[in-house]
């Protein structure tokens, strides 16, 4: 429950007066995410999405902050698919403040996979991969951004619809307007060639393969023995025995082999393992590799 005025403070009045029983699921770098219902409907809990004034991005630039705000607002729209899970008629703003209610819940990665409402074994893994790979490509091409830095906090998963996407887009770095010039990335679920050969790339889709175990089931402690080994044969038979780990095991081969892909040995060899953990514990930092294009079946499992 909200308690502190400090976690009233992102909400607006109407909000305020319109929902009840609010509860904080997410923070990021420049929004909160609650749950609540509605007096208007007792029965059904929303999430409220809310800017958080006392960000310093929102100080620093409020209109900048407003308007990404929105448009990954209008973004996540299209992730819930269909228009009619937000209630246009409550989105708000309120000097700095402002505020979009949606009927559907999500959740970030990490507080899905503890979740009693959100069952591990039933992530379509391969529906994570392919609508992050959509995600980290819009980032790129229609954003002009980099160094998502993705983690479990950033990806967030809407469990009715077992669909993923990337959030707090202001983690992300601009990028000058001519740094993907001539890049094409019209493909959803594939890393176009030229945006890998960028050195950032290659961290993120090797942490993206690390997210991959982690919805799975294989914890850090399992997985991060792999920085450890030298050898790049005895590198390969560690990273099989880990993948047998996987509670989605009977997941189709490409799948496997994907993963096999992305978490290459060579990959591994940009960063440390140090780099990938911030103050949050599980927080992957993400920056990525080159030269490896991904395909994925249309049937999902």
């Amino acid at each position: 429950m909200i308690s502190s005025k400090e976690q009233f403070g992102s909400l607006t009045p109407k909000i305020r007066s319109a929902y009840f029983d609010f509860e904080l699921i997410s923070e990021t770098s420049y929004y909160k995410i609650y749950e609540a219902k509605s007096a208007a409907n007792k029965a059904t809990t929303y999430t409220i999405r809310a800017l958080d004034p006392s960000s310093q991005f929102v100080k620093r630039d409020r209109d900048a902050a407003m308007t990404l705000f929105i448009q990954e607002a209008l973004h996540l729209c299209l992730q819930a698919g269909s228009l009619e899970t937000v209630m246009i008629e409550d989105f708000e703003i309120d000097g700095a403040a402002a505020v979009f209610v949606m009927k559907q819940n999500y959740y970030p990665l990490q507080g899905a996979l503890n979740a009693s409402t959100v069952r591990k074994h039933t992530m379509n893994i391969e529906k994570l991969l392919k609508d992050l790979v959509g995600d980290i490509n819009f980032m790129y091409q229609r954003m002009k951004t980099t160094d998502l830095k993705l983690n479990l906090n950033r990806v967030f998963c809407i469990p009715e619809r077992n669909s993923f996407f990337y959030g707090d887009w202001a983690a992300a770095k601009p990028v000058s307007r001519n740094a993907h010039e001539g890049i094409d990335l019209n493909s959803t679920v594939a890393l176009d060639p030229s945006i890998q050969t960028l050195r950032v790339a290659a961290k993120e889709v090797y942490v993206l393969g690390l997210i991959a175990l982690e919805a799975g089931g294989v914890k850090r402690k399992e997985w991060e023995g792999l920085f450890k080994v030298k050898d790049a044969e005895l590198y390969n038979a560690e990273l099989g025995s880990i993948l047998k780990k996987l509670e989605w095991a009977k997941t189709p081969e490409p799948v496997i082999k994907m993963l096999k892909v992305a978490l290459k040995k060579e990959s591994s060899e940009l960063m440390r393992l140090e780099e990938l953990f911030q103050n949050e514990g599980t927080c992957f930092i993400i920056i990525l590799v080159a030269g490896n294009n991904f395909s994925y079946n249309k049937q999902m499992v």
